[in-house]
Parts: C-alpha cells; sequence; structure tokens
C-alpha cells in the first residue's frame, strides 16, 4: 500500500498553525487505511512542540506506519523569494502561508507529495489521494 506524502506548512508567526494542525492530524491517523508521511516545514520553536507530539504518539502507537520528518525553516528565504519577484506577501496567514504557495521553488527536489493545510480536517480515508499522485 502506497504512503501518504503529507507536507504541513506550520509556523508559529501570524498565527500559530502548529497549535492549529492538531485536528488535521488526528483526523489523517484515525482514518487512513495507508502508511502516513508528514513533512512538517516550521521554525525551531514549532519543531520542539511537533517532536515531543509525536515522540509521545510513538509510546501509544499508531493504527499505520507514520514517518515524521521535521524541517526548520527561516522564514527569510519566503520573504527573499518574493522580493526577488516583486510580491508583496499578502497572505492572510502571512509569510508561512505564502510560503505554501512558493514550495515548487524552495523545494524544487520534492516530487508527489499532498500539501494540506493546518486548517483542515479529513472526513474519510485519505488513501484514494495515492492514486493521484
Amino acid at each position: 500500500m502506497a504512503t501518504l506524502p503529507f507536507v504541513i506548512i506550520a509556523g508559529r508567526g501570524e498565527t500559530d498553525a502548529v497549535a492549529e494542525s492538531w485536528p488535521l492530524i488526528s483526523s489523517v491517523l484515525l482514518l487512513s487505511t495507508s502508511p502516513v508521511s508528514f513533512t512538517f516545514v516550521t521554525e525551531a520553536s514549532g519543531a520542539g512542540i511537533l517532536q515531543a507530539r509525536f515522540d509521545e504518539l510513538k509510546h501509544r502507537g499508531a493504527r499505520v506506519p507514520v514517518t515524521v520528518r521535521i524541517l526548520e525553516f527561516k522564514i527569510e528565504r519566503t520573504l527573499a523569494f518574493a522580493r526577488e519577484i516583486n510580491l508583496t506577501v499578502t497572505h492572510h496567514s502571512g509569510a508561512w502561508g505564502m510560503t505554501k504557495l512558493f514550495l515548487p521553488w524552495l523545494f524544487p527536489e520534492w516530487r508527489d507529495i499532498i500539501v494540506i493545510d493546518t486548517d483542515m480536517v479529513l472526513v474519510s480515508d485519505p488513501a484514494p489521494l495515492a492514486a493521484e499522485l
């Protein structure tokens, strides 16, 4: 069964998307029948919180195999890219929200990923998404 490669941008800048992401993460873990891979793009404080929460999950177990990668990201990269293309950061969630829009340029090596917003929750098994990759 294919692993679902979720990418979540979760900065703690203008809004605390790390805290906001727990219902999303819970819904993925509760509903998925496929293995799940989470890649979080966050800053140092978000990385620490995410790591602690997923360490706790390891002790409790999960229904499906779960891998977690937490990338500490310097939001200045997004701001520099926006300046380079003469774009004002106007996204309602600020520079972290803009980071989602810039993923193909900031991480050109990433292919076949599923980017999901932190304020989402899933209501059914996300496994069929793998067929779309």
